[in-house]
């Protein structure tokens, strides 16, 4: 699936309808996540994906984000054998993913991703409901990346536990701009 999302990508191409659609879009120079919208998504939804794509890159590419994630003796729970650079070493390989936008009335249900495969989805109400900023949409998509790259947390709780796992502990990564960044507030 991977492979055939890059071919798609480098090739200008999308899925509209489940049908292969050329869009002429630019090879980019460089990229951490490419993010690439399904047929779900809106206009005004895909007029937003690059920019959150921008500064989805911007962040992870950031002294600020490794920092973060290297600062020594961060607590990380829910990592088994992993170390803080797998952690950092995972979220910097280049991926592409597709998008799948749904609506939930459930705004805490601000997205998922299915074990396996490619795609996050993401809860258009939650990001209405919530005004999400840049930053914080960005924050909730590297959230869903990292799950995508194999880190995750304990059920669908938002806990004291939780809070500490890699794909929390990367949310507070992409909080806004922050004097103490070694605590969060990375986003760009």
């Amino acid at each position: 699936m991977t492979r055939l999302l890059a071919l798609l990508f480098l090739t200008g191409c999308v899925i509209n309808n489940h049908k292969i659609v050329q869009q002429g879009l630019k090879i980019p120079d460089k990229k951490i996540v490419t993010l690439v919208c399904d047929e779900s998504c809106t206009d005004s939804e895909r007029e937003r994906l690059p920019l959150i794509e921008k500064k989805l890159n911007a962040t992870l590419a950031s002294k600020c984000f490794s920092d973060f994630v290297m600062t020594p003796n961060r607590p990380w729970n829910h990592l088994g054998e992993l170390k803080p650079i797998d952690v950092l070493d995972r979220m910097l390989t280049p991926q592409i993913l597709l998008v799948s936008y749904f609506y939930s009335p459930f705004w805490q249900l601000e997205g998922y991703e299915v074990a396996g495969q490619a795609v996050v989805h993401i809860n258009r109400h939650a990001v209405a409901y919530q005004k999400m900023s840049l930053c914080t949409e960005a924050s909730l998509m590297a959230h869903e990346v990292s799950h995508a790259k194999g880190l995750d947390h304990r059920g669908n709780v938002h806990d004291d536990f939780n809070d500490l796992t890699a794909p929390y502990q990367i949310n507070h990564a992409f909080e806004e701009r922050a004097k103490d960044y070694l605590n969060g507030g990375c986003c760009l």
